[in-house]
């Protein structure tokens, strides 16, 4: 499962320049259903059953400008079969594809359904953004009120206990006028400082891609407070601890920056 999961969104990196690449896991009858997402080149219909055969991919053109063997769809497909499962594709050239993994894997352990949350939450971000989309299946579900707004122009006229956005180039603008408190969602290394957190005060940050525990905890926290005796309850973060200037001694740049984006996240210098 692993590898197929790899396979998959590996191909959909390399041949999204532009846009998102969106991961889902979504139960079936018998199994389970994996599609990842892109909004990438694209594969011309004539080309969708050739890209399954090993060393083969949808043109010569493609070789030449991503490079790659041209093995990978091959593999996950054989790995499809091999768990009894199937694998498919939309695509349109110039539109992006969709691959779908529909395995027989069977559910074990039943997730453990969240406390209804109380509380009015906008957004500031784009319609097509992946937040949107993430916010709209999940606050209603979980007892929330929720509205997105395209612009700050509209926020003023609008009652909200929590704004979620990911627009950083906004936040100072949105500080003067509003007391909400912000949670913003932006990529790991690219979190505010300590200063930055304590002028916008109250915020709170999250790295993407968004956890749902990670986002319904933050929700619960802010909106109704820390409850220890829900099953899904972490330990709070002492605000003390959030002022500790800390040495980070590493030389892997990737390293380096989800470590920076973890402890900026915590509040720590």
């Amino acid at each position: 499962m692993r590898q197929i999961v790899s396979n998959l969104l590996s191909n959909a990196l390399k041949f999204t320049r532009f846009g998102r690449v969106d991961v889902r896991l979504v139960t079936i009858v018998g199994g389970v259903r994996l599609e990842v997402r892109d909004t990438g080149i694209g594969i011309p219909e004539d080309a969708q059953a050739r890209i399954f055969q090993p060393f083969t991919q949808a043109g010569a053109g493609i070789t030449r400008q991503y490079g790659g063997t041209g093995l990978g769809l091959a593999l996950t497909r054989n790995l499809c079969k091999a768990m009894q499962g199937h694998l498919h594709i939309r695509s349109e050239a110039g539109f992006g594809s969709c691959f779908s993994a529909e395995l027989p894997l069977v559910v074990h352990t039943e997730a453990i359904a969240p406390l209804p949350l109380h509380g009015r939450v906008a957004a500031l971000s784009d319609a097509g953004s992946g937040l949107n989309e993430l916010l709209q299946g999940l606050l209603p579900a979980w007892g929330l009120t929720y509205q997105r707004h395209d612009s700050s122009a509209t926020l003023a006229a609008t009652a909200m206990d929590l704004l979620i956005t990911d627009d950083v180039e906004r936040l100072f603008e949105l500080r003067q006028t509003l007391k909400t408190p912000i949670l913003l969602v932006t990529a790991y290394g690219n979190f505010l400082s300590s200063e930055q957190s304590a002028a916008l005060a109250p915020l709170h940050q999250l790295a993407r891609p968004l956890a749902r525990n990670a986002l319904y905890q933050t929700l619960r926290r802010t909106l109704q407070g820390f409850d220890p005796e829900h099953p899904l309850a972490s330990p709070a973060i002492s605000l003390e601890a959030g002022r500790a200037r800390i040495l980070l001694v590493e030389d892997n740049p990737v390293n380096q920056l989800v470590a920076k984006g973890m402890l900026a996240k915590l509040g720590c210098q």
